[in-house]
């Protein structure tokens, strides 16, 4: 039996909005500001994860122990405070004309994000008029 494609899926960082740059570099910084490495490069690799589960990579590598609660809520406050610093992310190439075209076609285009970056979530309609619904 054949099913029928209904939405598309679209996650933010690097899909919607060219933001991974901003988040690779607060990554980096904010981890060698607390004497632990994790570079541009591999911030990159764990796109995706949430903030703890990267947080934790580095602390089990380095330290041989997962981040308590309060240093994982500590080191990502200071990482989405240095994210936030940056300048406003902009569209990525190509998704306006996609999402359009997603549309057109009768799909409904939905946001799935890991991201807690309300500058992003807050930007969705400003950048994408009229393309996604808030849904609970």
């Amino acid at each position: 039996m054949k099913k029928k494609l209904k939405a598309v899926l679209f996650d933010m960082d690097g899909v919607l909005f060219d933001s991974m740059p901003y988040h690779s570099e607060a990554w980096h910084t904010v981890m060698k500001s607390h004497g632990h490495t994790l570079s541009r490069e591999e911030a990159y690799m764990h796109e995706g994860r949430t903030g703890a589960s990267t947080i934790n990579i580095v602390f089990q590598r380095e330290l041989g122990r997962e981040a308590t609660q309060e240093e994982i809520e500590s080191i990502y406050q200071e990482k989405s405070v240095l994210f936030n610093s940056y300048p406003e992310a902009k569209r990525m190439p190509g998704a306006w004309e996609l999402l359009q075209k997603v549309k057109k076609d009768g799909l409904v285009p939905m946001v799935v994000t890991g991201s807690g970056q309300l500058s992003l979530l807050e930007r969705l309609e400003q950048n994408y008029p009229g393309m996604f619904r808030k849904e609970l």
